[in-house]
């Protein structure tokens, strides 16, 4: 208590004093609140803490556990694919030794006409595991077993595949589906892949979706492509050599197809699954038309079936964008056009790079790809010369051309109207 006594101005102090009270109160932070509060806090932060480092160790643990469940992943994968690597080189010999009998017996008479119908069903059931060298050469092993993989997943009906390689490369995924693409025309038609959207390099996981046909009706789609496969494959003869196997499977596809000018000329009036289908091999093979990719693919595909060496060259400039196949004859190499010889010509079969080059609209040979590789690189510098097709192009015509094979002599006969020429197809 503060006491005050007053003083007048002759100096004379008054008697009485006036006290004042004066209370001093603690500061907040100092209270009994704060420290309440403080305590609560604390606490409050122990307890965070303590779940932080919870949490932290449940994810190491879960990391751990993830990367253990991936090495196991793909270990059991090696595993798998060793085995039916074995597998498959257990029975190949078996596979060859019924093929063989069953093409001898195909070969001899007294057959009735309803079992060697079913025998040249078994003989010419397509393959979708089969691919060329060029193929092979172009994408890779890797690319060629994944591919497999996806088609095997695909007619099952799945629409993803895992395929659990220990690296890929920045383009594996296009080169797989690239591959799977002329390995199992159906895929073309009925499923949408993006080669670098729909894949994910960290899972290893390739994925797509169903398209132009409902899930249930996938089969159907399959059966109708497969009899059409046989019937394409019914024009050869066992005995057959490459160059009359080509030959022969040319003349059917472009005496059987047509262009499909709408496709061309007004994609815009399609929508993008529309499209697909229309420029697919299986329009061209299934439907009878199609445009230059679909009759590339096909030709790749008939060819990979009749194990002829082939695959698709492009060209893309400012004058034309254009695609046909490079096949590999008796050791010489050729390019064949089956959308220009469409009608059943064959103006376009057997050319060098010169005869493709010349009078081709603006098709330029620095220009030629199969994917982002040139002929030249893809074939370790060979430039396709050989002029022995040279003949087909003396006798130019737009008319439909009938081949005929003379299996006796190797040879070709060649007739439009009443005029014929031939070529050798011996080695």
């Amino acid at each position: 208590m503060l006491r005050i006594k007053g003083i007048d101005g002759n100096g004379i102090w008054n008697e009485t004093h006036h006290p004042l009270t004066i209370t001093v109160k603690a500061v907040f932070y100092k209270s009994t609140t704060a420290y309440l509060i403080y305590i609560c806090l604390i606490i409050i932060l122990m307890a965070v803490l303590a779940r932080y480092s919870s949490d932290l160790a449940v994810k190491r643990e879960r990391a751990i556990a993830e990367k253990a469940k991936r090495a196991r992943e793909e270990e059991l994968f090696h595993e798998k694919m060793d085995f039916f690597t074995n597998i498959i080189h257990e029975i190949k010999t078996p596979l060859t030794l019924i093929k063989t009998p069953l093409q001898n017996i195909m070969a001899t008479g007294g057959i009735s006409g309803e079992m060697k119908e079913d025998l040249n069903v078994i003989s010419n059931s397509p393959d979708y595991h089969k691919t060329t060298p060029l193929m092979t050469k172009l994408v890779g092993e890797q690319a060629i077993k994944a591919a497999r993989m996806v088609i095997d997943a695909f007619l099952k009906g799945e629409t993803s595949v895992k395929f659990g390689f220990d690296s890929y490369e920045p383009t594996f995924a296009m080169n797989t589906v690239f591959a799977v693409n002329r390995m199992c025309p159906l895929f073309t038609a009925f499923a949408l892949c993006n080669d670098y959207r729909d894949f994910d390099a960290s899972t290893g996981v390739l994925k797509w979706k169903i398209i132009n046909v409902e899930p249930n009706e996938l089969d159907e789609k399959l059966q109708k492509f497969e009899t059409t496969a046989i019937d394409f494959m019914s024009v050869l003869r066992e005995g057959d050599n490459e160059t009359e196997r080509a030959l022969l499977l040319y003349s059917r596809l472009t005496a059987y197809a047509q262009y499909d000018y709408e496709a061309y000329e007004n994609p815009q009036n399609l929508t993008e699954d529309e499209y697909i289908y229309r420029t697919s091999a299986y329009s061209v093979m299934c439907d009878g038309m199609g445009i230059c990719y679909s009759f590339a693919e096909a030709m790749t595909f008939l060819c990979a079936q009749a194990d002829i060496d082939c695959i698709e060259v492009n060209c893309i400039n400012d004058s034309i964008a254009h695609q046909w196949n490079l096949i590999k004859l008796d050791g010489e190499y050729y390019y064949c056009d089956a959308t220009w010889d469409v009608g059943g010509t064959f103006n376009y079969f057997g050319m060098t790079t010169d005869e493709r080059v010349k009078d081709s609209g603006g098709i330029r040979a620095e220009d030629m790809r199969s994917l982002s590789v040139s002929p030249e690189e893809l074939l370790d510098g060979v430039v396709p010369s050989d002029t022995r097709f040279a003949v087909l192009r003396e006798h130019v015509t737009s008319m439909p051309v009938t081949v005929e094979i003379d299996r006796v002599n190797d040879g070709a006969v060649f007739t439009v109207g009443n005029e014929s020429y031939s070529i050798s197809c011996g080695n």
